[in-house]
C-alpha cells in the first residue's frame, strides 16, 4: 500500500470532516472510511492536532522554519568562536601560508605547541592539532 503524505492543513481538514460525520450520527470507524483513513491514523491526528486551527498549524510550521534556521546559526557561530579561541592560544594551523624567510608556518607552530612555547597549553585531554600527541 503506497503511503500518503498529507500536509498539516490537509490533516486540520480530515479531522474536521470527521467531527462533522459524527455530528450526523456516523460513527467513528465510517467516518474515517469515508476519508480514506485508518482508525489508528485518525486518533494519531487527533492527538496531534486536535485542538489545533489552520491558521495555528501555518504559524507553527513557520516557526519550525525558524527555529531550523537559528539553531544552524548558533552551530556556525560556535564553530566561529572556538576557532578563534584556538587562534588565540596559537593552536591555529595555517597549511599554505609561508613565512618571511620561506619557512612553512603551519610547522612552525606545531613546533612551537609541542615545546610548550605557545600562550597556553593544550590539555592533556584535548587532541593535538599538529599531529602528534603529547
Amino acid at each position: 500500500m503506497k503511503l500518503k503524505i498529507h500536509t498539516t492543513e490537509q490533516i486540520i481538514a480530515r479531522l474536521r470532516e470527521v467531527e462533522r460525520f459524527q455530528s450526523e450520527g456516523q460513527s467513528v470507524a465510517e467516518a474515517c472510511k469515508q476519508i480514506a483513513v485508518s482508525q489508528h491514523t485518525f486518533y494519531k491526528w487527533r492527538k496531534r492536532f486536535g485542538t489545533m486551527q489552520e491558521s495555528e498549524a501555518k504559524r507553527l510550521k513557520d516557526l519550525e522554519r525558524e527555529n531550523g534556521h537559528l539553531k544552524k546559526l548558533v552551530a556556525d557561530l560556535s564553530l566561529d568562536n572556538l576557532m578563534l579561541k584556538e587562534v588565540a592560544q596559537g593552536k591555529c594551523l595555517a597549511p599554505d601560508a609561508t613565512a618571511a624567510g620561506g619557512q612553512n608556518l603551519a610547522s612552525e607552530v606545531c613546533s612551537l605547541t609541542a615545546a610548550g612555547v605557545s600562550r597556553g597549553r593544550a590539555k592533556p585531554s584535548e587532541p593535538s592539532l599538529c599531529g602528534e600527541d603529547e
